[in-house]
């Protein structure tokens, strides 16, 4: 099989080989397009609200149904409490949203601070919704959330809760961050393709010397 393949490409012209390389370098260019925007979906969240993590209640507004994440937001090296789960209601309704862990976390970080992705819930319907802290009193709910003091250290002063803050940021659930990750490879795929193309549509016989 390899044989033929190769007998075959030795029997097409220059001209044709240049096409053909040029055919398969469009092809990179849309397998880099999906690398792109699998990318820019798996990072580029979208702020709905922010707000301090002391505060005891929060009213924000969902824009249309969908995933959507919990994050919260602290100095580098310094720890989260791990002690509460969000308590997320539709205020027209004053039905509770179901709050899932994630376990395919998503990390930023800028000079000396973070963000990191908690919790996600998927809301119904859009609208106005309000958010509490509801305490838990043991940790087996979430024992993933342990991994959270690899970015920051124990925690234990209300003062340093105060530079805390929680954010809900569009998202995608941990299948859909899966599905992502080999559209994401394609980038990689799509640029090596595109130079080697680029290379031998101009001269399909530079790597037979």
């Amino acid at each position: 099989m390899k044989y033929d393949t190769l007998q075959w490409f030795s029997s097409l012209s220059l001209e044709q080989k240049r096409y053909l390389f040029l055919s398969l370098t469009i092809l990179c260019v849309f397998f880099l397009i999906i690398g792109i925007r699998a990318w820019v979906r798996m990072f580029g969240t979208k702020e709905i609200a922010c707000f301090p993590f002391l505060q005891e209640q929060a009213t924000f507004v969902i824009p249309k149904a969908g995933y959507y994440t919990v994050y919260i937001h602290g100095k580098l090296l310094k720890a989260v409490p791990t002690n509460w789960l969000p308590d997320i209601r539709h205020i027209a309704t004053n039905e509770k949203v179901e709050i899932k862990s994630v376990w395919l976390r998503i990390q930023h970080t800028d000079f000396d601070k973070g963000r990191l992705e908690l919790y996600g819930f998927h809301a119904q319907e859009k609208g106005d919704y309000v958010f509490q802290h509801q305490e838990v009193m043991n940790n087996i709910l979430d024992t993933t959330r342990t991994r959270i003091t690899k970015l920051f250290e124990n925690i234990s002063s209300q003062n340093m809760e105060k530079d805390l803050l929680i954010s809900i940021r569009t998202g995608n659930n941990n299948l859909g961050k899966l599905l992502l990750f080999p559209q994401m490879f394609l980038v990689f795929v799509g640029l090596l393709g595109i130079v080697f193309g680029i290379i031998l549509t101009v001269n399909p016989e530079a790597f037979n010397k």
